[in-house]
């Protein structure tokens, strides 16, 4: 059998496996809607695929499908599924568009009904008052280690522990064109500029530098022009006319951080 043939015979046999997993998905999707209806509370939000469970899933894979793979998968199926669930209220912290409400849509899904908050003691009261069903509050940075006053609220007030993420941040610079050697001015959040301080002086000293209230606000700008970019979280970048022009840019490198 020449390469040719062999190549085309293994195409047909991933299009192949493609479609059925398609069909696969179907059926848990309509699985999830069926279940939906029999959960009450706020086990009614909670992902099926937990912590627990995710480790399972990781431990049961082949060698040649790493365990990260594994949960990346299996979180975005999951989050695709919620189509059928109650879109709950989720209080949490941060710019639209930045990590905290990133790490939020990876867990709530895309289609629920986000609140921005000042802080996360804020997001906890808005929790206590009933006025959202979920805060999403960090309680663990790279940077401080352990939020003792997040754990603290947490602890004081009349709600409880049900669910967190684990999350790897990175930054990234975005243009139109990819090419950051045509950079003229810089479209950046307060904390994103300090987290790339040092990247930014050394490789866009000249380029006029605007801070904006959030990650999306500075896409937004930076799809303007070709002499334009944006500094923003890597995921922020979700489709569009935006290309990541350098990965990765973050003084720290890719650091984590715990939801």
């Amino acid at each position: 059998m020449d390469e040719h043939k062999r190549a085309a015979d293994l195409m047909r046999g991933i299009a192949e496996l493609d479609r059925e997993l398609v069909g696969l998905l179907q059926r848990r999707a309509e699985l999830v809607g069926d279940l939906s209806p029999l959960r009450s509370g706020v086990a009614r939000y909670a992902p099926i695929v937990d912590a627990a469970y995710l480790h399972e899933l990781e431990q049961s894979g082949a060698p040649s499908v790493s365990p990260e793979a594994i949960r990346s998968v299996f979180l975005a199926i999951d989050t695709a599924c919620r189509r059928y669930e109650s879109a709950p209220r989720v209080a949490f912290t941060g710019a639209e568009g930045g990590f905290g409400w990133l790490a939020a849509r990876s867990y709530f899904g895309p289609d629920a009904d986000f609140v921005r908050v000042d802080s996360s003691l804020g997001a906890i009261d808005e929790l206590s008052r009933s006025r959202a069903d979920f805060a999403f509050v960090p309680y663990e940075s790279p940077s401080e280690g352990p939020i003792f006053p997040n754990i603290q609220a947490i602890a004081a007030a009349d709600v409880r522990l049900v669910g967190e993420r684990h999350r790897t941040q990175r930054l990234a610079l975005v243009s139109r064109t990819g090419d950051a050697e045509r950079v003229e001015r810089l479209y950046v959040t307060p904390s994103d500029r300090a987290a790339a301080a040092r990247y930014i002086e050394s490789n866009h000293p000249r380029a006029v530098i605007l801070e904006v209230r959030s990650p999306v606000a500075a896409c937004d700008l930076a799809a303007d022009n070709d002499a334009s970019a944006a500094i923003v979280p890597s995921e922020s970048v979700l489709g569009g006319v935006l290309r990541v022009a350098r990965a990765d840019i973050g003084d720290a490198g890719a650091v984590s951080a715990r939801y």
